[in-house]
């Protein structure tokens, strides 16, 4: 904001895992500071696929993307664990991969 309280044009954050226990408190954090922030979930796109990461990272054209998505069933985890390493490993690569000017957190 500007000294009159209007909104002025700052960087642009995307958030995956916004519907997450953490994901909901940053973009709470996020729109308090009147920072420009698009939180998106599973129901969104999978973070898993590269090709639609690369759609919304190029959709969205974020400045930075804050990488919150995480499969966190840890019983689940021990009998889906290659899903479990796609979700918390794989769509990393895949973000980092297909970022364009953002820097990833």
């Amino acid at each position: 904001m500007d000294g009159n309280g209007e909104r002025v044009d700052m960087m642009k954050v995307l958030v995956t895992g916004a519907d997450g226990m953490l994901g909901r408190d940053v973009m709470r954090a996020l729109r308090e500071k009147h920072v420009n922030a698009r939180g998106v979930d599973v129901a969104d796109f999978d973070v898993t696929d590269g090709a639609a990461v690369r759609e919304w990272v190029t959709a969205e054209q974020p400045d930075a993307i804050i990488h919150l998505a995480a499969y966190t069933d840890l019983l689940k985890a021990e009998t889906e664990p290659a899903k479990c390493i796609d979700v918390n490993a794989v769509s990393y690569t895949h973000l980092r991969a297909h970022e364009t000017k953002a820097n990833l957190v």
